[in-house]
């Protein structure tokens, strides 16, 4: 069985190449799959996947995300200029920016151990820290 949810959001970026900074409305798919339901009947609680997955979604939105291995004056004046900024490991291209929501999801999922009031109760809040 599968259950899929989207959340969108706003960034912006600039990739090899395209020496632009540019913006995109970008969406995120989480599409997860269960062999066999849980007790509550369900493959995952959906509301806590759409709190703690949208946490997520909303620290990029409305964000200038940069590599941390660009040129260092390209990096001061994202930061310099901007309020909303994110430096990433990686590339931000559209491939590598899944791979970081992937990786970031799963963090996420792992680390719920329960829920009290619809809210995820684990080690989540460090992931922003």
């Amino acid at each position: 069985m599968l259950i899929r949810t989207l959340f969108s959001f706003e960034g912006a970026h600039v990739v090899r190449h395209a020496w632009s900074i540019h913006g995109h409305s970008y969406r995120v798919e989480i599409i997860l799959e269960a062999d066999a339901l849980d007790h509550g009947q369900m493959v995952y609680d959906f509301g806590l996947l759409k709190g703690e997955v949208r946490e997520i979604v909303d620290a990029f939105d409305h964000t200038l995300v940069f590599w941390n291995c660009d040129d260092p004056a390209y990096m001061e004046m994202c930061r310099s200029h901007s309020q909303r900024w994110i430096a990433l490991p990686v590339s931000p291209s559209a491939e590598q920016l899944s791979r970081v929501f992937f990786v970031l999801v799963d963090v996420v999922m792992r680390a719920c151990r329960w829920v009290t009031r619809g809210r995820c109760q684990g080690p989540v809040g460090e992931l922003f820290s």
